[in-house]
Formats: structure tokens, C-alpha cells, sequence
């Protein structure tokens, strides 16, 4: 197996040396970075300008000393061109070409212990990695949009992966919704729902859809939308009528998004599903621990604290500095809250992500977060069942010491707000911890026509992810047939069979079945 330290470390490595050599000094970090524009090279060292107060020299002097150290080692010298000085003395490290060429030849052909020359991470790094990412809404056709999360999240499982890190994925779909309410009373106008459907009732993907469409657009109807919420307060209640159309449903969505998956070869899979549904039994709890913290709230080391209290009738989270002023504000400068459960008693994604975040730290073995309540750990155990650990154990929850959400850019301010008040619970300061559990917003922009306007079909509906894929399959077979006769004596195209080569036509494509 070929395996060798990551490049950036091989850098700073180097420039410890130099510094050792040029100033008989020892830095455990001598400030090696990825370059933010490529014109300045791959890597720059910034250590020269915080390096020269300390020896009261001149930065750009203290720059060319280490220079000078570098360009004398030969190991440097193999590793990148001669590296430059800019502005008040920044050193610019660009990597030879032909190392990166001879490092990718070196690589052995893969094989399954191959880990394609990364140095796997020693154990005292390594990372429970939760990671959220596609998150469709069941019951609405996946649409392009949702090609960005899910392909960007299953990248950075397989690289954490590799990195060794264990990765457990999470697919946060929306299953709990409005869109449920509506469905149920464009399909059952009556407000009777068989106990046992027949099977036959199920919808296709775009029979579906268009259920929702004509129901969705009777929401301007006062009198509809009072029965479509009524449908989701009875679901959300318990109503065995209507969980049995739920069930139906949600399982005819979620048999075609993840063959959508399998089209496009990621690894989620139907286990990694905990959509807001999962999370129903907590959301009660949730609120109980947030009532529960002090009046002046509960604060976190980045200075920030969270108050719990009512507002015009719905229970909110005020994030506040420790001088008491808004750490976040409205259009006008108003305190902005973090609303976790409407005048109605109706809960909201805040509510949702703050049960989710529980489950994804807590471990009642590893890292038990300190709870102010009772009744938040025992709804948590029993959100078990399903877990990937054995379930008479009864950990309540997946233990991460990393939260990855790879959501889109406009979810910015939520992200931002639902991490503060976690923070400021202490939940990711959970016992036995070694480190604060890290919570990343994997952010990401809209796919885009040439327009510049999200993409769209002539009718102005985005266009639907399955669509995409056909036409790309369509395509690609094109190009192969068109290839075929260019390419014919080259090994590695002969090796390739037909099976690998034929795609079914979209027409007799599952999805479309």
C-alpha cells in the first residue's frame, strides 16, 4: 500500500526545519496554509510576519532566511519551484508538477486495503462523523436542486471515510409536513380513510404530485386549508387512519428516491433515513428543556446565551450577547428569535433540528449530554430501536463528535441561530468529552440555467431530478456509439462490455415504471 502525510503537512514540516535552521527556533505551527487564489501558488507560509516582532527584525528579512533554508534542502528542492516573497512577507509555496505526476503514477493499482496514498488518522483524532445531506421531501418528486447535497455529502463520506473517520449518514427527509395534510384531503375529501388501504391506492411518483399540486392550490381556500390542517393535527395525533395513509404514502416516495440514489450511485440507502417524523416523540421534550433553562438563560463560551420565552404567543429562543444586546437581528434591528413552537402549539424545523442535534451528539455510553430535564433522555431511549448499535444497549443516540449539514446557502441564518442555542445548552459539551463537538454548515449555491435564475422548464416548474438523469444516460450512450469507431483497438475501451456500455432508454428506466 502506498501511504504518505498530506501534503500540507509535509510543507510545514519543512518550514519547522528552516525556521530551526535559520533562528535555532521550534514552532509547532509555522502558519502552512492553502493558498485562497491560486496565482499566489498551492500553499503560503504567513510566519515570517508574526515570527519578526518577536526577533525585531524586518519581516521580509526573516522571509528570505527561511527562503534561503528551503532552497538548500534537496527534499524541498524535489517538492516545489523555488518558493517567492510577496507583500510584507508572505511565502509563497507552489508544487513541482513533475512530483504531483511521478506521487499519481506511484499510486498501486487499487485494491481493497489501497488507501490511494493517505496517511489514515491516528486514533486521538478520529471522528464520529454524522452527516446530513439530500433530505427530499417525501410525497414531491426530487428535483435538481437536490443533486447538489446529495452528491457534495456523499463525497465528503466516502473522503472522511477513507480518512478514517466513521461516518454515519443521515437523511433528514421531510415526512411530517403540510404537504401530508394536503395530500390526504385532495385524496379523501370526505375525511374517511381506510384502516387497511389497498395496495392498488398507491400513487405513482407523478400521480403523486399532481395530488399535491391541485391540492395546494385550494390552500387560498379558507375552509380546505382549515381540513388539510386538521389532517395533519390528526396524523400528528395518532389517528391510525390516517398513519395508514402516511405509511402508504411515504413509502411509495421513498421507493423512488432511492432508486434516484442508486442511478446516481451514492450510498445512502433506506436505513440512513431519519426524517422529521423520527423526531415527532421529542419535540414536547425538546421544549420542556428549553423551559427549563434559567430566566437569564443558559450561555456558551463563544459568548453568546440563549433565553427561552413567549412572544406574542409562541415560544421562542433569543439568542443574546452577555451585555444582553441581540446576537442576531431583523430587518428593522429587532431582536430575530429562534422560533421553536407556534401560538397554535404547531412545531417548526428549529424544534425539529434541536431534537435531531440531541440524537446526533447524545451517547449514554460515550458522551451523555448533561440534561436539565428527565424527560428528554427518556424520549431519546426511546428513539433506539433502529440504531446502528445493538439496541439493548439503549445508548440513545449516535455518539458524533462532528455534525456535518450539507444544506444549501439560504438555510445560512438558521444554521447559524440553531448552533448558537445548541452551543448554549452545552450540548456539545457532553461528559467524557475530549473536545467540543463540531457543527459545520456545509453550504452550497442553486444549480443554475443560462439565465442565471434557478433552472427551470418552460412551464416554470424546476425541473425534476429523474428527468435529468434520463436525458444524461441518453446522452452519454450517444457519445459512446459515436466513439465506438475512433476508439476501436484501444485496450481499455475493448475491455469494456456491453453491459457496462448499455443504458436502458428512459422510457423502460424503473423510475418511470
Amino acid at each position: 500500500t502506498c501511504v504518505m502525510k498530506p501534503l500540507s503537512d509535509q510543507l510545514a514540516a519543512l518550514v519547522r526545519q528552516a525556521l530551526a535552521v535559520s533562528f535555532q527556533i521550534e514552532l509547532a505551527d509555522p502558519q502552512v496554509r492553502a493558498s485562497t487564489d491560486p496565482k499566489f501558488g498551492d500553499y503560503q507560509s504567513n510566519v515570517a510576519m508574526g515570527l519578526a516582532k518577536q526577533l525585531g527584525q524586518k519581516p521580509p528579512d526573516v522571509a528570505q532566511k527561511i527562503v534561503d533554508a528551503l532552497t538548500a534542502s534537496p527534499v524541498f528542492g524535489d517538492l516545489c519551484e523555488p518558493p517567492e516573497i510577496a507583500g510584507p512577507g508572505f511565502i509563497n509555496l507552489k508544487l513541482r508538477t513533475q512530483y504531483l505526476s511521478a506521487q499519481l503514477v506511484g499510486i498501486p493499482t487499487t485494491t481493497e486495503d489501497d488507501r490511494l496514498g493517505m496517511e489514515r488518522v491516528d486514533d486521538a483524532s478520529r471522528d464520529t462523523v454524522v452527516i446530513d445531506y439530500s433530505s427530499p421531501n417525501v410525497a414531491k418528486q426530487m428535483h435538481v436542486g437536490h443533486l447538489r447535497s446529495t452528491v457534495i455529502g456523499d463525497c465528503l463520506s466516502r473522503v472522511l471515510e477513507l480518512r478514517g473517520d466513521e461516518v454515519i449518514r443521515q437523511n433528514h427527509i421531510g415526512d411530517w409536513g403540510t404537504q401530508f395534510g394536503i395530500i390526504l384531503e385532495e385524496l379523501f375529501p370526505d375525511g374517511i380513510i381506510p384502516i387497511a388501504l389497498d395496495p392498488e391506492r398507491a400513487q405513482s411518483p407523478d400521480e403523486l404530485e399532481e395530488v399535491y399540486r391541485k391540492g395546494n392550490a385550494k390552500m387560498s381556500d379558507p375552509a380546505f386549508a382549515d381540513r388539510a390542517r386538521c389532517a395533519v393535527t390528526n396524523l400528528q395525533g395518532g389517528n391510525q387512519q390516517a398513519i395508514s395513509a402516511w405509511n402508504l404514502i411515504r413509502a411509495d416516495s421513498m421507493a423512488t428516491i432511492v432508486r434516484i440514489y442508486e442511478m446516481l450511485g451514492v450510498k445512502l440507502r433506506g436505513e440512513h433515513t431519519r426524517g422529521e417524523s423520527f423526531f415527532n416523540s421529542m419535540l414536547a421534550s425538546v421544549v420542556d428543556e428549553l423551559r427549563a433553562m434559567l430566566p437569564d438563560g443558559r450561555g456558551s463560551d463563544q459568548g453568546i446565551r440563549a433565553v427561552c420565552r413567549e412572544d406574542k404567543g409562541a415560544l421562542c429562543v433569543f439568542l443574546e450577547k452577555l451585555d444582553g444586546s441581540p446576537a442576531f437581528k431583523g430587518p428593522q434591528g429587532d431582536p430575530l428569535p429562534m422560533i421553536v413552537k407556534k401560538s397554535d402549539g404547531a412545531y417548526l424545523y428549529a424544534s425539529t433540528d434541536l431534537a435531531a442535534a440531541a440524537f446526533r451528539i447524545n451517547d449514554f455510553e460515550s458522551q451523555p449530554i448533561k440534561f436539565i430535564t428527565k424527560s428528554l433522555p427518556i424520549a431519546l431511549k426511546a428513539r433506539t430501536d433502529d440504531l446502528p448499535h445493538d439496541p439493548a444497549q439503549n445508548r440513545g443516540g449516535l455518539g458524533g463528535t462532528r455534525i456535518l449539514y450539507v444544506v444549501g446557502s439560504p438555510q445560512k441564518l438558521h444554521f447559524e441561530m440553531l448552533f448558537a442555542t445548541v452551543r448554549a445548552l452545552g450540548w456539545t459539551w457532553p461528559q467524557n468529552a475530549k473536545r467540543e463537538v463540531k457543527l459545520e454548515h456545509v453550504m452550497f449555491g442553486s444549480v443554475l440555467g443560462e439565465d442565471r435564475k434557478m433552472l427551470r422548464t418552460r412551464t416554470g416548474e424546476s425541473v425534476k431530478l429523474k428527468d435529468l438523469l434520463a436525458e444524461a444516460v441518453t446522452r452519454a450512450r450517444k457519445l459512446l456509439d459515436e466513439s465506438d469507431p475512433k476508439r476501436a483497438g484501444e485496450a481499455w475501451w475493448d475491455a469494456m462490455t456491453e453491459a457496462q456500455r448499455n443504458a436502458k432508454p428512459p422510457v423502460s428506466h424503473p423510475l418511470f415504471l
